[in-house]
């Protein structure tokens, strides 16, 4: 199918990865909507649209996402909640903005300004995406496999292959131990449920056994010396052994402000094959 320019695409994904992909097809040109899912636990929110539910917009390498925002109803003529999210969306979109809605809104949206092309970075215990419901639906290998539940499956594991696109049918490489990339993050997690609330922030350098947070009143305190990169948000309920912090125990950087090389080869893979298989 051949695409013309400002195709909407929805990402399903709130993360970083999801949110790289988001920035990268918004400054090529597409109108992207995210699809989220409120129950995310994104450590590393500082870069993600996801957190746009909570704040109402987001603005990530001077892109702005933003929510529907209930204000809008005043200025849509639809009477029902499709022609309402149709014309909000385009109020969005034609304001060069991601528009952000939360999944539960998924299938009024998907009614009410269907997409040309879906990437799906959830599973399907989170999504309820399937290959039927855009002309081309890219998956997050190995999530999704190409031809199952997507045509086409991003590599995502840190691999020598990472960002890499698969198709039905292709050799798809073996999974290995590769020693090209070496985890630089450890993490910290809480070994009980409950509300979470922060004490650090992301950016801060931690001690070992300084407190980064407690779980109601118990102090949740750090394993490693390190930089904190990615935190969970205060006030989020949070299950047992559930990952509260990121850190990194190398030279402290401010690299942790950007999307890094996972997220670059991953949103650059989604973008190569859009727009080959667009042109097909």
């Amino acid at each position: 199918m051949m695409f013309k320019k400002n195709n909407v695409v929805y990402i399903c994904g709130g993360n970083e990865i999801a949110s790289a992909t988001a920035v990268r097809l918004h400054n090529s040109g597409f109108e992207i909507v995210c699809v989220v899912n409120e129950n995310e636990n994104n450590l590393r929110y500082h870069l993600c649209i996801g957190d746009a539910i909570f704040q109402g917009q987001k603005i990530l390498e001077n892109v702005t996402a933003a929510t529907i925002d209930e204000s809008l109803w005043g200025i849509t003529e639809g009477e029902d909640r499709p022609s309402k999210i149709h014309q909000a969306l385009q109020y969005l979109l034609k304001d060069r903005k991601i528009a952000v809605i939360p999944q539960a809104d998924l299938a009024f949206a998907m009614d009410a300004l269907p997409p040309d092309v879906i990437v799906n970075f959830y599973s399907e215990n989170y999504s309820p995406i399937t290959i039927d419901d855009a002309h081309l639906v890219i998956g997050a290998f190995p999530l999704h496999q190409p031809g199952t539940n997507c045509h086409i499956a991003v590599e995502t594991r840190e691999t020598y292959h990472i960002g890499r696109y698969y198709t039905p049918n292709c050799h798809i490489p073996e999974a290995i131990n590769d020693p090209f990339f070496k985890q630089p993050f450890d993490w910290c997690k809480s070994p009980i449920g409950g509300v979470w609330v922060s004490l650090k922030n992301i950016g801060d350098m931690v001690h070992y056994n300084e407190a980064i947070g407690r779980v109601d009143s118990i102090e949740i305190r750090s394993p490693f010396d390190g930089q904190i990169w990615g935190l969970t948000h205060s006030g989020k309920i949070i299950e047992a052994r559930a990952a509260v912090a990121q850190i990194f125990q190398h030279t402290p950087s401010d690299a942790f402000r950007y999307f890094g090389y996972r997220e670059q080869a991953i949103s650059g893979g989604v973008l190569e094959a859009l727009l080959h298989f667009a042109m097909d």
